[in-house]
């Protein structure tokens, strides 16, 4: 992956308590694609609780309109460092692959990094049913048998999978990336016996 650094600016953050100050970036690494995923800021980091996630986020990596990032996940690393991870959304249906996580050390806003895709220009029309795109990702496993009555999948109508509607990455002949509509099935079966994500275009199939 070719690596972009671009020299240090300033990002004005909007804060808890309505106040501005500078936060200064010193590095920030792109991907081919136009894409950022590295961020690093300078020494002179705010505090946590006076960071505006949301802001911060839209602000640093171009958000289009449209989409979003939800937290999925807050956790100690170490007994120093913390993690804040967010999912990119468009339009309420997930992009898959695409999270994003700040970093802070004592409490204090060091980095962030992850994977982004650019959400522009997306449509989020479908032309084949759920229905439709099982039978496909079945077909395509050569399932003959859907796992059902185990203590494992017991209650969770594992004799139909549900599909979730995702925005799947998808790498193409330049090395650039599109972002097809598709459906997502976790499947099990037992004949043969595995466990397996599916992906099926939900246009074309």
């Amino acid at each position: 992956m070719k690596k972009q650094l671009f020299s240090a600016f300033t990002l004005a953050l909007l804060l808890g308590n309505g106040l501005t100050s500078a936060q200064e970036i010193s590095k920030r690494l792109e991907d081919k694609n136009g894409q950022p995923y590295f961020i690093q800021f300078s020494e002179n980091s705010v505090d946590k609780r006076s960071v505006d996630d949301q802001k911060l986020l839209k602000d640093v990596l171009g958000l289009r309109e449209g989409s979003e990032m939800k937290k999925i996940e807050t956790g100690k690393l170490f007994s120093k460092f913390s993690d804040d991870k967010y999912q990119l959304y468009y339009q309420n249906i997930k992009v898959e692959f695409a999270t994003y996580s700040l970093h802070y050390t004592d409490g204090k806003l060091t980095s962030m990094s992850g994977e982004m895709y650019n959400t522009e220009d997306l449509d989020t029309t479908t032309k084949i049913s759920e229905a439709t795109a099982l039978n496909k990702a079945v077909k395509g496993l050569g399932v003959e048998k859907l796992m059902e009555g185990t203590d494992e999948v017991r209650g969770t109508s594992y004799s139909n999978p549900k599909g979730e509607l995702v925005f799947l990455p998808v790498l193409m002949d330049d090395d650039s990336y599109r972002l097809v509509l598709a459906y997502k099935f976790d499947i099990y079966s037992e004949l043969p016996l595995k466990r397996s994500h599916m992906y099926i275009d939900a246009n074309t199939g």
